[in-house]
This record gives structure tokens, sequence and C-alpha cells, in this order.
């Protein structure tokens, strides 16, 4: 087996068409003894002038090893990167959509949870799934780590099919951008203590009929 580390100001950028490249053209690294750990203030770059597979926990072994969720991701280059499984991606840190690039979160229909920023060149450079039961999850616990205020970048708005927020006390999630929800927006998590305070910040939020 291996141990592969990304460290805190490191950075993995990944130009080929299946990201992470197996020898015999697999899209997913072996996880049979193997662990991935992705640390504080480490990211990882799909910069590929092509589509390209983005990996997601299920893809890095979990059971292994804390840190199995990117830190920072930096989708870039052009095409679309397509999230590998149905399961989660999980960013601890901020998501960053650069142009003229996009995330596909609908072929696959995994969720998205994320502990830092959003920040996304155009509208057009999400593509978010259509299935209703899906989510883009903004949280400062648990899998991410505690962000005072996240915030939502997106020249011209951004599209979430299902949008939750869920932080520690007095912490929130604030627009810079307009949002639209076309689901459901969730602001805290049941009876717990995860709070969901959205400050609009002088943007619109518009939520639809599904």
């Amino acid at each position: 087996g291996m141990n592969f580390t990304v460290q805190s100001g490191g950075k993995l950028e990944l130009t080929g068409p299946n990201g992470f490249y197996v020898a015999g053209g697999a899209t997913t690294w072996g996880t049979t003894n193997n662990k991935y750990s992705f640390l504080a203030g480490s990211t990882v770059e799909y910069s590929a002038t092509a589509n390209q597979s983005v990996l997601a926990r299920a893809n890095f072994n979990p059971a292994t090893l804390p840190n199995y969720d990117y830190w920072n991701l930096v989708i870039s280059g052009s095409g679309t990167k397509t999230i590998l499984t149905t399961g989660l991606l999980g960013v601890r840190g901020n998501l960053t959509i650069n142009s003229p690039a996009v995330l596909d979160q609908n072929v696959n229909s995994p969720d998205i949870v994320i502990g830092g920023n959003w920040t996304n060149w155009n509208q057009s450079g999400f593509t978010q799934s259509t299935n209703l039961l899906k989510k883009v999850y903004f949280q400062g616990i648990g899998t991410a780590p505690t962000t005072p205020v996240q915030t939502i970048t997106c020249p011209g708005g951004e599209i979430f099919t299902n949008l939750w927020i869920a932080k520690a006390v007095n912490a929130s999630v604030k627009l810079l951008s307009p949002v639209t929800v076309n689901n459901i927006l969730q602001l805290g998590v049941g009876n717990s203590a995860n709070w969901g305070i959205l400050e609009l910040n002088s943007n619109s939020l518009t939520l639809e009929n599904p």
C-alpha cells in the first residue's frame, strides 16, 4: 500500500482526462491498503483543457484517514469536470470554478458539502443536479472546518437545486451575488445546534416552485 498526502500549502494539479490516472486507464486510484490525505491549506486543481472526472469521497477510501475530503478544490482549464460518484463531494475549504470550465453535479448527482467559500466565474460554470433529493450543503462543522462567514460569489447569480445551511452558533453564509434555489432552501438541521443564517447582503434570493 501507499500513503499519499498533499501538505498544507501544497498543490496537486491534474491535467489528464481521468484526473487521478491509474495504469490501465481506470478513473480511480486503488483503495486497497492505500491512504489519501489532503491537509489543511492544501489545494487540488483539475485543469485539463478537456473533460475530466473529479474524484469524490468514496474514491479515496474514507475509512483510512480523517483528511480524505479535499481542502481547497479548483476547477479550471476547459471542458466539463464531472463528479465521479453518487455519494458526496467534500470540500473542507474553498471551491473555485474558473472560466470557462464547468463543474457537473447532474450526471451522478452527488451531494456537495463545502466548508469555505463558493466562487463560480459564471452561472454556466456549474450544472446543478436535477435530482430533488440532492443538495449543496454549507457547514462549518464535521466534514468542514469552522468558518464564521462563508460566501457565495457568482456574477449573474448562482442556481442551486437544494441549498442547505447548517453552521455553528453565530456563523453564517453571506451572498456576494444573487442566488436562486429551484427546490428547497433549508436553514439549520432539525433540533441540532447547527444554525442556518443566510445574509442576503443586498442581493436577491429567489425560491422557485420545483
